[in-house]
């Protein structure tokens, strides 16, 4: 599955009213997913500690971001098109597992 292809799914997805595939915003926005890496926006709490990571495209909050390095956002991509292609809810929540457990140093 191309980028193209998984954006137009995580974008239909979306439109049904959930967030299948974590990311900060009010909407889809269009993911690289031809890129080796990629950064993840990083919602914390009062302690700084991450509650909340996702695809964030337009970071106009100014949220921390972490950096999803090649080995492990392939990880994430294959976890993702699997999720897409059986559409399966226990596929989604491997997703959002993965991202929620990236905790790296925020950049």
């Amino acid at each position: 599955m191309n980028s193209e292809e998984m954006n137009e799914k995580i974008a239909a997805l979306d439109g049904l009213g959930g967030k299948n595939i974590p990311y900060l915003g009010w909407f889809w926005r269009t993911v690289d997913f031809d890129a080796q890496t990629c950064y993840l926006g990083v919602c914390e709490n009062e302690d700084g500690d991450p509650y909340y990571i996702g695809f964030m495209e337009n970071n106009k909050w100014g949220y921390d971001v972490i950096l999803c390095d090649e080995e492990a956002f392939t990880d994430l991509k294959q976890k993702i098109t699997t999720a897409l292609k059986t559409d399966n809810e226990e596929d989604f929540i491997i997703v959002q597992q993965t991202m929620q457990n990236m905790k790296e140093e925020k950049q």
